[in-house]
């Protein structure tokens, strides 16, 4: 009998010291769980709030240049040459709008987890369409461009992957440096295919190069230039859309690559 006492009070007391601990503990244990399944949900929200902001902030420059130019026309008579100005303002200001919301738009449709189709696509065919889309700006820039496409087939949605080349080329030629050569290439990897851009650009570091895929950012060197950051946000968005990736690199010969997977 003494020893069942002994052992009752033992047990006794490892329960009190566990229960003791659970009180203490498990509040804490929670409280740490909670903020970690909560941090996404916080850094997601700051992320749509920053997003609106910037949409709301490039939205509203040209609908206020629009503004100032029609009161401007319309306080007095003008000259045809005035309201031709003012016309082709206004219609240059349209034209980035549109691009814009344009971009918006399919940055929306990407984030709703939309459905890719995907279909066996001609990779060359893209290339060649891109490079014919922006054949005038690299021209004006003297800017070449080196293609080698050991693969050729991809699979995808023609549209989505049609805009990732193109916004992938349209970034090259606009940053390159001046007299040089944009260089594509691809490779098959299995059943993906491996496609890499790479062009001469002055002046980035890495601390720029980790912010090129945000949406709205564009590097100190690029800020005078048009656009509006969109570009490889929306790249980025579409390949892992396809269950792909991509990534920028910067050498230390001033050469900025863009590597993607398919």
């Amino acid at each position: 009998g003494v020893v069942a006492d002994v052992a009752l009070d033992q047990l006794r007391d490892i329960l009190l010291v566990v229960n003791v601990i659970a009180l203490v503990a498990v509040p804490i244990l929670a409280y740490f769980v909670s903020r970690r399944t909560l941090v996404p949900l916080v850094e997601s929200q700051k992320a749509q709030q920053r997003f609106v902001a910037y949409a709301s902030h490039e939205l509203r420059t040209p609908l206020a240049v629009m503004l100032a130019d029609l009161d401007w026309a319309a306080k007095k008579t003008r000259s045809p040459h005035e309201y031709k100005t003012t016309v082709t303002s206004t219609r240059d200001e349209v034209k980035q709008m549109s691009e814009l919301v344009t971009s918006l738009l399919l940055l929306a449709r990407l984030n709703d987890r939309m459905t890719v189709d995907k279909k066996p696509l001609s990779l060359d065919d893209l290339v060649e369409t891109a490079m014919k889309y922006y054949e005038s700006a690299a021209k004006e820039r003297h800017i070449t461009f080196d293609v080698d496409l050991k693969a050729d087939t991809v699979h995808g949605d023609v549209k989505l992957l049609a805009t990732v080349i193109r916004n992938l080329i349209d970034n090259a030629v606009k940053y390159s440096t001046e007299h040089t050569a944009v260089s594509i290439r691809s490779e098959a990897m299995g059943r993906k295919v491996h496609i890499s851009i790479r062009n001469k650009a002055k002046g980035l570091n890495g601390h720029q190069l980790a912010h090129v895929f945000d949406r709205f950012y564009q590097s100190d060197v690029h800020q005078s230039d048009a656009g509006f950051g969109l570009g490889l946000a929306i790249t980025r968005q579409i390949v892992e859309a396809h269950g792909g990736s991509v990534e920028a690199h910067l050498a230390s010969d001033d050469e900025f690559a863009i590597y993607l997977i398919v």
